[in-house]
């Protein structure tokens, strides 16, 4: 399981260091084998100041900035409107990596002009994105310094989870297990309270099933959004923060969501969806196309869900490429569901695929948490992607151990 301790601190608030509270989370048989700080990629990264700009003599955007450090002199080619005599800047060496733009910087020529690296935007260094143009740093930075110095240090932790431990696949199942210890409440995560505007297009079919026990109980929504824009900076860098590349604040969401309270959730393109959804035990086998691309063979007994046409998902594991969201997206229906852990632990195996829906099913969600993973992200695809949201639609009846 991977979370930073300014995620775990949105949860429970800790009044203790990240090395003590690794030791706390360690006794409770969370073990922490690693913490690093998230600040380390800024050290490739130096306070400089532009000495002077002039035109690029090939270029009428472009713009030749003279630099310093301190104790080193460099030439940059800018496009940046912002960048000017006097202003302090972050300047990168050549080699340097960027993580905004995932690639590292080589000396080149640009319309005739090579450069010794570039000056950065907080883009650029995955950075609240407060301006345009260049990081505008403020007068008492000292030249040479590492940009690490200036900002705010996170903790990333990476706790082994042993596989009877699937309440603690999310920052708040971590989170309650601490506040036990710490004798602290948790801290309420804000949720939809809205009833919605309309009916909802999609109510699932459970009537397809060899037992109840399979997928007892999905609740679902309709949501008619204005966009599936990119995703607000919060929680791109939540992601990128534990290794997750972001994709669209609707799969972002999800994402987010599934780490942040171990709620596995699914988004379709309604536009794909031809009539309704219902789960669906497989009476025979058959050939299932991923999200990821790839071409799997599904068994008789597998759980998927279906349209009235064709397969959408294999149920707790993985969506399929046909009912894919995309940025032309522009109706939704959201799924959290509770799906048999062995089944899903089956076909996992079966199949090979390895995805954090799976992990989290084959061990076991939590039954009351369906309601509030769907709200918790009705409050935030609302908020993000605009529009307008249905009713929750509710299949199946309350789950039985």
């Amino acid at each position: 399981m991977k979370l930073t301790f300014k995620w775990l601190n949105e949860h429970i608030k800790l009044d203790k260091e990240p090395a003590q509270i690794a030791i706390d989370l360690t006794s409770l048989g969370l073990e922490v084998e690693k913490i690093t700080s998230t600040n380390s990629y800024l050290n490739s990264f130096y306070v400089c100041e532009i000495l002077k700009v002039y035109n690029h003599p090939n270029a009428d955007r472009l713009k030749i900035c003279e630099i310093t450090t301190g104790n080193e002199k460099y030439k940059v080619v800018c496009g940046a409107n912002n960048a000017s005599k006097g202003l302090k800047s972050v300047f990168a060496v050549n080699g340097s990596f960027i993580p905004g733009k995932n690639i590292h910087i080589e000396r080149k020529s640009i319309r005739g002009v090579e450069g010794d690296g570039m000056l950065c935007s907080e883009e650029e260094l995955s950075l609240p994105i407060t301006q345009d143009g260049i990081i505008e740093l403020d007068a008492n930075c000292e030249l040479g310094k590492r940009l690490s110095d200036y900002i705010e240090e996170d903790f990333f932790l990476q706790i082994g989870l042993t596989p009877n431990r699937g309440d603690c696949a999310s920052v708040r199942g971590i989170a309650r297990d601490l506040g036990s210890k710490l004798r602290t409440n948790l801290i309420e995560r804000e949720a939809n309270s809205l009833i919605g505007g309309f009916k909802s297009q999609i109510d699932f079919n459970l009537s397809e099933l060899n037992s109840k026990k399979d997928c007892p109980l999905v609740y679902g929504r309709h949501f008619k959004i204005d966009a599936n824009k990119e995703s607000p900076f919060w929680l791109r860098k939540k992601l990128i923060s534990i290794g997750l590349a972001p994709i669209s604040a609707l799969v972002d969401i999800t994402n987010y969501i599934l780490y942040d309270l171990g709620r596995p959730l699914h988004v379709f393109d309604l536009e794909k969806i031809k009539g309704n959804l219902k789960v669906i035990t497989l009476k025979k086998d058959e050939i299932f196309i991923g999200l990821d691309k790839k071409k799997y063979l599904l068994k008789k007994g597998d759980l998927v869900i279906k349209d009235n046409e064709k397969t959408v998902s294999l149920a707790g594991i993985i969506g399929g490429l046909n009912s894919c969201v995309d940025e032309s997206t522009k109706e939704v229906f959201l799924e959290a569901a509770y799906f048999n852990p062995k089944i899903i632990a089956n076909t996992g195996r079966r199949t090979g695929i390895n995805s954090d829906a799976r992990y989290r099913f084959e061990r076991g969600v939590d039954k009351e948490g369906l309601l509030e993973g769907l709200e918790v992200a009705t409050k935030l695809i609302n908020n993000i992607c605009g529009g307008t949201f249905s009713k929750y639609t509710k299949s199946g009846e309350k789950i039985i151990n």
